[in-house]
């Protein structure tokens, strides 16, 4: 399965591969990280931000 370059997207096949446990992880990853308002230092060349304006 390809992907476009550039990109920080999951595919879905890791998600299938990791099952239940892999996405509880990453949960409380992306949980801890909104609660602290935080990225990792080794993870934020992963990550994308885009900030959302009410």
């Amino acid at each position: 399965m390809a992907k476009a370059p550039g990109t920080g997207a999951i595919q879905a096949d890791v998600y299938k591969k990791g099952g239940k446990a892999l996405t509880a992880r990453l949960h409380q990853m992306f949980l801890l990280m909104w609660e602290q308002e935080t990225i990792p230092q080794r993870n934020q060349r992963n990550f994308h931000h885009t900030s959302v304006q009410a």
